[in-house]
């Protein structure tokens, strides 16, 4: 793989354990309920933008047959 597409992978498989750890979190109601509404609510936006991101990465990643 060229350098760059090294770094496409390695950010897609960085933010797509951290979007799954961040879920995981979220599912556990004990821990997330303990957070502040402000704190939950930033948490939820910051899944939305990671999924996003996610999708972006895994195009970029189709458009250079790159395994995902």
């Amino acid at each position: 793989m060229k350098p760059f597409e090294l770094r496409l992978a390695g950010h897609h498989a960085r933010n797509a354990t951290h979007l799954k750890n961040l879920r995981s979190f979220v599912e556990n109601e004990a821990r997330f309920n303990r957070l502040s509404a402000k704190e939950q609510s930033l948490i939820l936006l910051q899944i939305e933008h990671m999924a996003q991101l996610d999708k972006v990465l895994t195009e970029r990643m189709k458009l250079h047959n790159l395994p995902i």
